[in-house]
């Protein structure tokens, strides 16, 4: 047998040994050692790894907006997320026998088979399987939906999605970031809610991200933040994956969806249905934290984002380089964040102007 044809059969057979993942049989694949699932709760889905620093800003910032249930899939977190989540009354804790980055045979949700990551798959599945017919909120730790005014509510959101006959809602992913980039390992103070998330990262691009025609289909435009760092500090081709582009950030989430036979997660960043022209909220992206260089080498370690974590070997190259040539993120561009009116005057949100939030009991 030549050396190609032995590759390809050891290919072939180590994809045909790959857990199958589906709709029917995720429930083999999962368990929930804390909490029971109300279907009538406001509801927020994630996918927790070591996410400590993060974990009582994210519960408190969702709480302030009407989320009263999360069901979080802890993947063997080792940090003390797990003693967090256990100690909340309002969480669900969702376990697997398959770690995020485990490879899958996915079967997704319009049928397609692919060879997936296994917390990929969980996003789409899980949801859908508990809450069909209804609306969950889909984040992850460092992301902060935003709304039009402290008044409103996830209720209030869900309400006007419905009332506008769309089943999907579209967010940039807006990154917020300080001005100079911390280089220690070390642990440092963790956020207690969304200000205290924004009062060490007040900084935003103001330039619109994605473009929803009236018919629910978008356009994305622009860049990143990370991706104006790679830019300027010719971040460009990584010498372990010579021939491969340099993997772009995320612009934009499905962050809401009502889940049903034609509406349904693909993947982390797109659903099958189209989305909401007149409600556009974004999401404030923590990625420049104080804990940021942790999280590069924790997540270069595990090798379990998309393509092998590639893009913090990015990051770790451009670590280094900030390192030497100076740290400063700001450029031309910065502008600082003092409410969603800020987002809503240079495009970033979009929400009809009438009637206002529902009275609250």
């Amino acid at each position: 047998m030549s050396e190609l044809a032995s590759h390809l059969s050891t290919f072939f057979r180590r994809r045909s040994s790959l857990p199958e993942l589906s709709l029917q049989n995720v429930t083999n694949y999962i368990d929930i050692p804390k909490g029971v699932i109300d279907l009538q709760r406001p509801s927020l889905f994630s996918n927790f790894k070591d996410e400590i620093y993060f974990c009582e800003a994210f519960f408190n910032h969702y709480r302030r907006i009407g989320i009263e249930q999360f069901l979080i899939f802890d993947d063997r977190s080792s940090d003390g997320t797990d003693q967090f989540l256990q100690s909340q009354p309002d969480c669900v804790i969702i376990r697997s026998s398959l770690t995020y980055g485990q490879k899958v045979r996915f079967t997704s949700l319009d049928g397609r088979r692919q060879v997936q990551r296994a917390g990929v798959a969980f996003k789409s599945l899980i949801p859908h399987l508990f809450f069909e017919g209804k609306c969950v909120l889909n984040v992850d730790a460092d992301e902060y939906l935003l709304l039009p005014g402290e008044e409103y509510s996830i209720c209030d959101v869900i309400d006007r999605l419905e009332e506008s006959g769309h089943r999907a809602m579209i967010s940039p992913l807006v990154e917020f970031y300080p001005r100079h980039l911390s280089f220690s390992c070390e642990q440092c103070a963790r956020p207690t809610d969304f200000m205290s998330l924004v009062s060490n990262n007040r900084y935003f691009l103001p330039a619109p991200i994605v473009n929803v025609s009236a018919k629910g289909f978008y356009k994305v435009s622009g860049a990143t933040k990370s991706e104006e760092l790679f830019d300027r500090f010719s971040i460009k081709r990584s010498k372990w994956r010579p021939f491969a582009p340099r993997p772009k950030s995320p612009k934009i989430k499905i962050p809401i969806i009502k889940h049903g036979n034609d509406a349904y997660r693909i993947g982390s960043h797109q659903v099958s249905t189209e989305v909401s022209p007149e409600i556009v909220l974004p999401i404030a992206h923590f990625v420049f934290t104080s804990n940021f260089f942790g999280k590069v080498e924790r997540a270069v370690s595990w090798k379990s984002h998309s393509q092998g974590a590639s893009k913090y070997r990015y990051f770790q190259q451009l670590l280094s380089k900030m390192e030497l040539n100076g740290d400063c993120l700001l450029g031309p561009s910065s502008r600082i964040f003092s409410s969603s009116l800020d987002l809503l005057e240079t495009g970033l949100m979009k929400w009809p102007q009438s009637p206002g939030p529902r009275a609250r009991a």
